[in-house]
């Protein structure tokens, strides 16, 4: 990947490489975080990834399956499940909203690229509400879709241009939007901190924000890499949030933040940003994101953490072979416990979790599992 903004700026040129940890929203808070470390004795042991979350007592795996043909791209695409036969499948590569009922084992297509209305574009997340789904995507355009019946259908949109969402969770009639005031993170000014989440009322308005975004010093290049991730409700009053490119999640109570953990095996990604040029370029190491956070209940979640690896030097971008290594955590905060739930490296496989499903991939196909989870 490569990302070259052209300037005007005539001064020599000076590197800096992002993220600076200095910048990371509360990475000073050292009062507040707690490491979730993968080398602990709490560890899945190694074997079949599907075999390792179904063995950690707290998921237990139904034997009913489902298999599905692969039609979309699988590490791209965002599940939800709308309930234990109905999963909702978003590929924001194509922009295609996907329904998949288990009961008959039929694929259906619910929204295709483009500008009509009942079309999508730009969507990073979908969420349900009860029996409907909402499509959030970064110009701040908001589409709504009845599953009272299946296939779900589109019902209206809704449009609030404040704010440039990525990702949202929804808490009885109010919306919690992840994303960022662009005019607030350019202008942001010594020691103010800019928004990261924001209410928005019953009229789609924002009623109250809270949070806070990486230090872009005012180069809104910066802001894509280092803005997008995911947010959940923990229960009404608890959030979880987390950046893709940091090692942090973070955990608000009340629209303050409470605790934050840290994944200490994460490989902090370095991006060389030229002051010249402005253009920003991937810098050839080793580095981790985290792609997904998966609530099981009001004090447990999941959280995948993908770790890409030069296997095979080389001097440009194309000459270096990778691999990618997808690790799983358990995370109890109310005991502020954590458990390695095991990684993929030994399978050529990878696991999706939903509220109500495990989603495996097996090359050309998907197997898909119900689950529950262990009472407390």
């Amino acid at each position: 990947m490569l990302i070259i903004v052209i300037g005007c700026n005539s001064e020599n040129p000076t590197f800096e490489y992002h993220p600076i940890v200095e910048r990371i929203p509360y990475s000073s808070r050292e009062d507040l975080i707690l490491d979730i470390n993968k080398n602990s004795d709490t560890s899945a042991e190694t074997g079949r990834l599907i075999e390792s979350l179904s063995n950690s007592s707290v998921l237990f795996i139904e034997k009913s399956e489902s298999t599905l043909e692969l039609l979309f791209d699988f590490q791209s695409s965002v599940f939800k499940s709308l309930n234990e036969s109905r999963i909702l499948i978003l590929d924001t590569r194509k922009q295609v909203i996907y329904e998949y009922n288990l009961t008959d084992e039929k694929l259906s297509v619910l929204a295709e690229q483009g500008r009509g209305p009942s079309e999508i574009r730009f969507v990073n997340d979908i969420v349900i509400d009860g029996d409907k789904l909402l499509t959030v995507n970064s110009i701040g355009e908001y589409k709504v879709y009845d599953c009272s019946n299946t296939p779900c259908y589109y019902s209206k949109t809704y449009i609030n241009e404040d704010i440039r969402p990525y990702s949202a969770s929804i808490d009885n009639d109010r919306i919690l939007i992840m994303g960022y005031s662009e005019e607030d993170a350019i202008n942001r000014k010594n020691n103010e901190k800019v928004a990261s989440l924001h209410w928005l009322d019953s009229d789609r308005v924002v009623d109250y924000s809270f949070g806070d975004l990486y230090d872009i010093r005012g180069e809104w290049m910066l802001l894509r890499p280092f803005t997008s991730g995911g947010v959940n409700h923990l229960t009404d009053n608890m959030v979880v949030q987390y950046f893709r490119m940091f090692p942090y999640i973070y955990i608000y109570e009340n629209e303050e933040i409470s605790k934050i953990y840290n994944v200490t095996n994460f490989l902090l990604s370095k991006l060389q940003f030229n002051n010249q040029s402005r253009s920003l370029r991937v810098n050839l190491d080793n580095w981790s994101s985290i792609r997904h956070l998966q609530v099981l209940d009001e004090s447990r979640f999941i959280i995948e953490v993908a770790n890409r690896i030069k296997v095979r030097e080389g001097k440009q971008l194309g000459d270096i072979d990778w691999k990618t290594i997808h690790d799983y955590y358990l995370i109890n905060y109310e005991k502020d416990y954590s458990y390695y739930l095991g990684n993929n490296d030994q399978e050529n496989s990878l696991i999706k979790i939903t509220s109500n499903h495990l989603i495996e991939n097996r090359g050309d196909s998907l197997l898909v599992y119900n689950y529950k989870i262990e009472k407390r």
